[in-house]
C-alpha cells in the first residue's frame, strides 16, 4: 500500500488508511468487455462504494485523472460500473482507492506508470451541466 500522504478536495491530509474500498485489476481481458471473476470482484467494490450515488446513464466529471504524462480532467458517461471504472482508470493492471465523502468520490489510482499513485476526484455531473 501506498504510504505517501495526499489531499482531498478540500485540501485535508487523507492517510492510506482513510481509503475505505482499495482494488486491484489483474484481469488481462482481450477486449473491452471481461466476464472474468477478476473482473466481476473489481465492479462489486467499486460499486458497493459508489452506493446511492451510482445512477445508470449518469455523467461523471474526472478532475485530475494521472496518466502516464500528464493529470487529466473530463467528462464521461457511464452506463454501467463497468463503464464507470473504465472511465477512471488505465488499460493495464492497476490499483484504485476509494472513500465516498457525500457526492464526491475522492480516488487514487496506481499504474505502472504512476506507480505511487496520485489523487483525483470523481464527481456526478447534474442534469443541468450537461
Amino acid at each position: 500500500m501506498n504510504d505517501k500522504l495526499t489531499h482531498d478536495i478540500q485540501g485535508n491530509i487523507v492517510k492510506p488508511t482513510d481509503w475505505t474500498t482499495e482494488v486491484t485489476n489483474v484481469c488481462t481481458c482481450e477486449t473491452d468487455w471481461c466476464d472474468a471473476d477478476c473482473w466481476n470482484d473489481v465492479t462489486y467494490f467499486v460499486g458497493m462504494e459508489l452506493g446511492d450515488l451510482w445512477e445508470e446513464g449518469a455523467t461523471w466529471y474526472v478532475d485530475g485523472l494521472p496518466l502516464w504524462n500528464r493529470d487529466v480532467s473530463g467528462s464521461f458517461r457511464a452506463d454501467t460500473i463497468d463503464d464507470f471504472i473504465r472511465g477512471i482508470t488505465v488499460k493495464d493492471v492497476w490499483t484504485l482507492r476509494l472513500r465516498r465523502e457525500g457526492d464526491i468520490v475522492n480516488a487514487m489510482l496506481s499504474h505502472h506508470d504512476v506507480p505511487t499513485g496520485r489523487s483525483f476526484t470523481i464527481t456526478k455531473k447534474a442534469d443541468s451541466d450537461e
